[in-house]
């Protein structure tokens, strides 16, 4: 939408089509993620406090893993990689390429999360996260869209991300659900 207000409708594709490439690896990895809810789940309800730490880390580790070496390879052959796709009508700058590399392992990152603020039923907070990342992606994306162009549009997403997204969900990962999961822990042991 950004892309095609600000900079025409040719931006659309020069930003849609290197987007649906990175956009695979978010779906295999958010795919993977997935089962990880329902998990997170039953150890919250066991208090295995332990074992969602570990898994946590894991599937950071993992999602690193995975990811890092694919969206390496994404940015360095992602020329030839669009030029086999679609042809000559997609060219995309290293700055598109890595812009959307780095969107790709935010958003990797952040899924994960995701999986174990939904286990513990956090959804407040992430709707005030989600409308303030909106509000401030598509501010920043306008704003840096007009002097960087397609590149400007997707290096505001991942400014937008890391700072309004996924670093108050670190920090509520950290220091926040800890302290809501033993509160949690403590009303159960009353009830029994």
């Amino acid at each position: 939408l950004v892309a095609a207000q600000v900079l025409g409708p040719e931006a659309v594709t020069q930003l849609g089509v290197p987007s649906q490439m990175f956009n695979l690896v978010l779906s295999i990895l958010s795919i993977f993620f997935l089962p990880f809810w329902p998990a997170y789940a039953e150890a919250l309800v066991r208090g295995d406090h332990v074992w969602i730490r570990l898994w946590v880390i894991r599937s950071f580790k993992i999602a690193l893993a995975f990811a890092g070496p694919v969206l390496v390879g994404m940015v360095l052959l992602g020329e030839n990689l669009l030029r086999w796709w679609v042809g000559e009508a997609v060219q995309a700058s290293l700055a598109l390429l890595l812009g959307l590399a780095t969107w790709t392992l935010l958003a990797t990152i952040g899924n994960a999360i995701s999986m174990l603020l939904n286990a513990a039923n956090v959804i407040r907070f992430q709707l005030v996260v989600s409308i303030a990342m909106a509000v401030t992606a598509i501010t920043l994306k306008i704003v840096l869209a007009l002097p960087f162009g397609i590149e400007g549009i997707v290096w505001g997403t991942v400014l937008a991300y890391g700072l309004v997204s996924l670093g108050p969900a670190l920090w509520y990962l950290r220091s926040v659900l800890p302290r809501r999961l033993e509160q949690i822990a403590c009303k159960v042991v009353v009830h029994e």
